[in-house]
């Protein structure tokens, strides 16, 4: 099992870690990690976390957003190549990868 690491450059404790195992895609999204996904024909990239934030914070290209938020909500527990529908709106957004942070 090969795993890439790319150091965070929020924290340096913290590593993300992208594992290119086949079952990967059978991981469910969890608060802290990063999510890429399409909407809107954009690729996006999201960091659930577990505090609120107060003003959009990007790091990295990668968007905090708060775990109670309907985004996060609709992402958390969904699985890599998923379409998922954002909280009550009409719009979807299809999960194409998930990245762990993890403590070092």
């Amino acid at each position: 099992m090969m795993q890439k690491s790319i150091p965070s450059k929020k924290q340096e404790e913290n590593t993300i870690k992208k594992n290119d195992n086949d079952n990967d895609n059978n991981k469910e999204i969890e608060v802290n990690d990063i999510v890429k996904f399409i909407f809107n024909e954009k690729t996006i990239k999201v960091q659930i976390v577990s505090y609120p934030t107060d003003k959009i914070k990007i790091s990295n290209e990668v968007q905090k957003i708060y775990c109670e938020l309907p985004l996060a909500k609709s992402l958390i527990g969904r699985k890599i190549g998923e379409k998922v529908r954002v909280g009550d709106t009409e719009n979807y957004v299809e999960i194409l990868d998930v990245y762990q942070v993890v403590e070092v």
